[in-house]
């Protein structure tokens, strides 16, 4: 998908992932975290990252999981 992307000219600067889940099998990653959405970590990440205007932006995303994650950073979110 990256490839893609950066050869349509639309490069994807960095992914964000989440380690944790806290039922999870491995202790260091078996824990209640800010970055699991619905809770938006990775989202405010991005945006402190990239100096990113949250009111000015959007995300789309494929469940409503990704929008509440959004919205709960201040970015508008659609399905």
């Amino acid at each position: 998908m990256a490839h893609e992307l950066d050869r349509s000219g639309a490069p994807i600067l960095h992914f964000y992932y989440c380690p944790h889940h806290k039922e999870g099998s491995v202790p260091i990653y078996a824990v209640d975290c800010e970055c699991r959405k619905p809770k938006p970590g990775m989202i405010n990440q991005a945006i402190k990252d990239y100096d990113v205007d949250p009111k000015s932006s959007f995300l789309i995303g494929d469940s409503q999981r990704d929008v509440d994650a959004a919205e709960a950073a201040g970015v508008k979110g659609y399905l």
